[in-house]
Protein backbone atom coordinates (compact mmCIF):
# COMPACT_ATOMS: atom_id res chain seq x y z
CA UNK A 1 0.00 0.00 0.00
CA UNK A 2 1.41 3.41 -0.89
CA UNK A 3 2.11 6.09 1.70
CA UNK A 4 -1.16 7.99 1.42
CA UNK A 5 0.20 10.93 3.38
CA UNK A 6 2.32 11.91 0.38
CA UNK A 7 -0.55 12.03 -2.12
CA UNK A 8 -1.88 15.38 -3.29
CA UNK A 9 -5.17 16.28 -1.61
CA UNK A 10 -7.23 15.90 -4.81
CA UNK A 11 -5.91 12.40 -5.45
CA UNK A 12 -6.38 11.35 -1.83
CA UNK A 13 -9.96 12.66 -1.90
CA UNK A 14 -10.67 10.81 -5.15
CA UNK A 15 -9.37 7.55 -3.70
CA UNK A 16 -11.37 8.01 -0.50
CA UNK A 17 -14.50 8.80 -2.51
CA UNK A 18 -14.02 5.67 -4.63
CA UNK A 19 -13.68 3.49 -1.51
CA UNK A 20 -16.76 5.08 0.09
CA UNK A 21 -18.90 4.87 -3.04
CA UNK A 22 -17.79 1.29 -3.69
CA UNK A 23 -18.85 0.23 -0.22
CA UNK A 24 -21.97 2.36 0.28
CA UNK A 25 -23.01 3.77 -3.09
CA UNK A 26 -23.98 7.38 -3.69
CA UNK A 27 -27.58 7.34 -2.48
CA UNK A 28 -28.34 9.42 0.61
CA UNK A 29 -31.25 8.18 2.71
CA UNK A 30 -33.02 9.44 5.80
CA UNK A 31 -35.65 8.26 8.22
CA UNK A 32 -38.71 10.55 8.35
CA UNK A 33 -39.40 10.30 12.05
CA UNK A 34 -40.26 12.78 14.76
CA UNK A 35 -38.13 13.00 17.89
CA UNK A 36 -40.26 14.00 20.88
CA UNK A 37 -38.09 14.69 23.93
CA UNK A 38 -40.54 14.14 26.79
CA UNK A 39 -38.00 15.72 29.09
CA UNK A 40 -34.94 17.84 28.59
CA UNK A 41 -33.42 16.58 31.83
CA UNK A 42 -30.32 14.47 31.39
CA UNK A 43 -27.58 13.36 33.73
CA UNK A 44 -25.04 13.03 30.91
CA UNK A 45 -22.96 15.95 29.70
CA UNK A 46 -22.49 15.23 26.01
CA UNK A 47 -20.74 18.05 24.20
CA UNK A 48 -22.78 17.50 21.03
CA UNK A 49 -26.26 17.50 22.60
CA UNK A 50 -28.52 20.32 21.43
CA UNK A 51 -31.57 19.83 23.61
CA UNK A 52 -30.69 18.65 27.14
CA UNK A 53 -30.60 21.36 29.79
CA UNK A 54 -29.65 21.41 33.47
CA UNK A 55 -32.67 21.73 35.82
CA UNK A 56 -31.89 25.36 36.69
CA UNK A 57 -32.24 26.37 33.02
CA UNK A 58 -35.58 24.66 32.36
CA UNK A 59 -38.98 26.33 32.36
CA UNK A 60 -40.56 22.92 33.06
CA UNK A 61 -38.91 19.50 33.49
CA UNK A 62 -41.38 17.67 31.23
CA UNK A 63 -43.44 18.48 28.16
CA UNK A 64 -47.15 18.85 28.73
CA UNK A 65 -49.39 16.34 26.91
CA UNK A 66 -50.67 19.06 24.56
CA UNK A 67 -47.05 19.96 23.65
CA UNK A 68 -46.30 16.30 22.86
CA UNK A 69 -49.38 16.06 20.66
CA UNK A 70 -48.54 19.33 18.89
CA UNK A 71 -45.05 18.06 17.99
CA UNK A 72 -46.50 14.75 16.77
CA UNK A 73 -49.11 16.53 14.66
CA UNK A 74 -46.54 18.86 13.08
CA UNK A 75 -44.45 15.82 12.21
CA UNK A 76 -47.42 13.99 10.72
CA UNK A 77 -48.28 17.06 8.62
CA UNK A 78 -44.82 16.92 7.06
CA UNK A 79 -44.96 13.18 6.35
CA UNK A 80 -43.01 11.91 9.35
CA UNK A 81 -43.97 8.70 11.12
Amino acid sequence: MPDLSTLPYDELSARARAVRDGAHGTTVTYSPKVFIPLTMLCRDKCGYCTFARPPARLVAPYLEPDEVLAIARRGAETGCH
